[in-house]
């Protein structure tokens, strides 16, 4: 079983392994890249949700994954793609996490269309959900280049955090 689950012009989408600790520890303790997350998570949480993502391609055929440049193999964040129940509707609900250095080159876009299209031919999946922070216009612009609509504003439950979010869905 190859470890890349699909790619993009630019990217691999692989599954994560031990190895991307000091990775994901960078995304998710950074304060800046974790504000709209409810600020930086501790190493022991980060540990948690690396062995969560690493239990859950055991039953999961997609989980958390990690972006990587195809030509340099350097990570440049990670995609999430699971499934969710909102409002009594089953769908997949996506979202992402790029390394700052990389914000701005439309990998996260490049990224997400890459599941969406995975998840549409390999699972099957109609209903695509995210649930941004209402704050973080910089997702709301990538959800509305990739065909999802803006549906009303709710709290999400992330951890140990609840946030005030904005729902979106694409459904076909």
């Amino acid at each position: 079983m190859t470890d890349i689950v699909f790619t993009t012009p630019r990217l691999k989408v692989r599954r994560p392994a031990q190895g991307d600790l000091s990775f994901v520890l960078s995304l998710y303790g950074d304060v800046e890249l974790m504000k709209f997350l409810g600020g930086p998570l501790t190493e022991e949480m980060i540990q948690q949700r690396l062995n969560t993502w690493l239990d859950s391609w055991k039953s999961l055929t997609f989980s958390s994954s990690i972006l990587v440049m195809k030509d340099t193999d350097e990570p440049v964040g990670q995609i999430a793609g699971f499934p969710a129940t909102f409002e009594g509707r089953q769908g997949l609900e996506i979202g992402w996490i790029l390394a700052k250095r990389f914000h701005g080159k439309r990998l996260a876009t490049e990224a997400a269309h890459g599941l969406i299209t995975f998840a549409r031919k390999e699972l099957g999946t109609k209903l695509f959900m995210a649930f941004p922070n209402t704050e973080n216009l910089a997702s709301h612009r990538i959800l509305e280049k990739l065909g999802l609509s803006f549906v009303k504003e709710t709290p999400y439950q992330y951890l140990d955090r609840t946030l005030q979010s904005s729902y979106w869905e694409l459904n076909e």
